[in-house]
């Protein structure tokens, strides 16, 4: 992600933000909890979703999470459904503990919204992200311990709807990330 791009993220989560609490770990920027919305997202939406959707397959992630940017404005808040297609595009392009984070504050923000998930192994809609961010850590924790990218790439490649997935990004530092959310 270019910095250019990371400030219009940064700058639509401090429009959103709520709460300063510093020791979340679920915490986008370990300061910030943003405004979440749990409830189905307005079919008005669909059209920009399908447009990041076919950028994210195209390996156009930029403008994808710009798709999504746009959405979140519009919205005035992160709805948890489409916080989680966005960070399918943030795990595409190599931003792992963002989208860690971001799954983990969905899914803190449906737990105290709609209470404990029925079952958190047999996840299902909103329940979704709390498999998202376990299926994350586990492809972070086998490339962490096999220091071998295909493994990776294997787990991203249904993600990014594109069998060959390459990481744009240096693997050593998706390496680092993936390190960096297996140990807190």
């Amino acid at each position: 992600m270019t910095e250019e791009l990371w400030n219009e993220l940064r700058q639509c989560m401090n429009k959103y933000c709520i709460v300063l609490t510093p020791q979340d770990r679920y915490a986008i920027d370990r300061d910030l909890i943003l405004r979440f919305d749990v409830n189905p997202y307005s079919p008005f939406y669909e059209p920009m979703i399908k447009q990041a959707v076919q950028y994210k397959r195209e390996g156009n992630y930029e403008e994808a999470i710009r798709c999504y940017i746009k959405i979140f404005n519009e919205a005035k808040c992160f709805n948890t459904e489409i916080v989680r297609y966005l960070c399918k595009v943030l795990i595409c392009d190599g931003e792992l503990i963002l989208a860690f984070r971001f799954l983990g504050a969905a899914f803190c923000e449906l737990k105290i919204k709609c209470g404990p998930c029925p079952n958190p192994y047999a996840p299902s809609i909103p329940w979704a992200q709390f498999d998202d961010m376990d299926r994350l850590v586990r492809a972070c924790f086998n490339f962490v311990h096999t220091q071998n990218i295909k493994t990776f790439c294997a787990y991203a490649a249904p993600i990014a709807g594109n069998p060959n997935y390459s990481p744009k990004c240096d693997p050593a530092l998706l390496l680092m990330q993936a390190y960096r959310i297996i140990t807190p």
